[in-house]
């Protein structure tokens, strides 16, 4: 009989000593990381200060994931229930360089690798957060007064994507009141956009009316997260009383 993977992780973070977070269940048991699942290898990894400590690659994939969820929860534990909406957006939405994360071997206790485990997660966190500024020109200009550099997240440094996540963080906590459109902050808007558009093209609408549909889009997302911006702007000065 066939190994059913997804049965095999399921049962690990359900029976096993560490302490999972029921949110990598969640993600699992929901098949948003299927295929990754399927390219989970045979090698094991072993701990850099004792090496008969060994950690199976079943193992090493969770405990990633549940490392990427405990980074975003420290740094977004406001967000309570909208969490693994936001997460879920953040892992459909970068898929490859979440799963680059995922199938990576470095054992996690080796504080050698603390930059590398940084850099990975914050840099996926933030990614759809940096896309958004083409489609709010608050944004754009919000990150021109934070003196961030508007670049390609590939482009940042790791302490220029600290930066960028600070605000981010700054920005939902300001949105206490209405968590719900900060769920747009964690969301790929221009490929949202993107694949609407293609939608139509392929009900052959007229052109006009599919360019006219792409600038209402547009409007609208950006007028969502402009009011995110509004908002931070006017409690920005009071936020280090609260955090």
């Amino acid at each position: 009989m066939a190994v059913n993977e997804k049965e095999v992780l399921e049962k690990i973070v359900l029976e096993s000593k560490y302490s999972y977070s029921m949110l990598v269940y969640k993600l699992v048991h929901s098949d948003l990381l299927k295929s990754t699942i399927r390219k989970i290898d045979n090698i094991d990894v072993p701990c850099n200060v004792n090496p008969n400590k060994i950690t199976s690659a079943n193992e090493q994939f969770l405990q990633l994931l549940d490392r990427f969820i405990t980074y975003f929860n420290d740094s977004f534990y406001f967000l309570h229930t909208y969490s693994y909406l936001c997460i879920k957006l953040i892992i459909e939405t970068n898929y490859k360089k979440v799963e680059k994360y995922l199938l990576s071997k470095h054992y996690l206790g080796d504080n050698d690798y603390i930059s590398f485990f940084n850099n990975s997660i914050y840099r996926i966190i933030v990614a759809n957060f940096v896309k958004s500024v083409n489609i709010s020109p608050k944004l754009r200009r919000l990150f021109t007064q934070e003196k961030i550099a508007i670049k390609n997240i590939n482009d940042y440094s790791l302490d220029e994507i600290l930066n960028i996540n600070d605000l981010l963080v700054n920005i939902v906590f300001s949105n206490a009141k209405n968590f719900f459109n900060t769920v747009y902050l964690f969301d790929d808007i221009p490929k949202v956009i993107k694949d609407k558009i293609k939608q139509m093209e392929k009900k052959k609408l007229d052109k006009a009316k599919i360019l006219e549909q792409q600038d209402g889009l547009t409007f609208f997302y950006s007028m969502q997260i402009d009011s995110l911006i509004e908002e931070y702007l006017k409690k920005k000065k009071y936020i280090k009383y609260f955090k």
